[in-house]
């Protein structure tokens, strides 16, 4: 089980750093979006993830564990989740 120092998820638990985590816990834990999680894993600046079936993409959580660390931030477990950009747009009024 991870130590006390360990960074929780949003359901309050602490994050085992033998266990896998899934995109969504991944950006739970990282305040970033999914487009600048993809591009860090492209340019090697976040680790790669482990492909564990044709839809499935996991991140070792000792490596996302290590990621932390070594940015020096604070994981956001409360952090606000901002809208899709369906959302966004959808909100906007347009004048002629």
């Amino acid at each position: 089980m991870g130590s006390p120092n360990s960074p929780r998820n949003r359901f309050g638990s602490t994050i085992d750093p033998a266990s896998l985590l899934r995109e969504w816990q991944v950006l739970d834990l990282l305040p970033i979006s999914r487009s600048s999680l993809w591009a860090g894993v492209r340019s090697g600046k976040f680790p790669k993830p482990l492909k564990i079936s044709a839809n499935t993409t996991a991140w070792r959580a000792h490596d996302i564990l290590r990621l932390i660390d070594s940015l020096g931030a604070a994981p956001a477990p409360d952090k606000p989740r901002t809208a899709t950009r369906s959302k966004r747009l959808a909100r906007r009024t347009y004048r002629p």
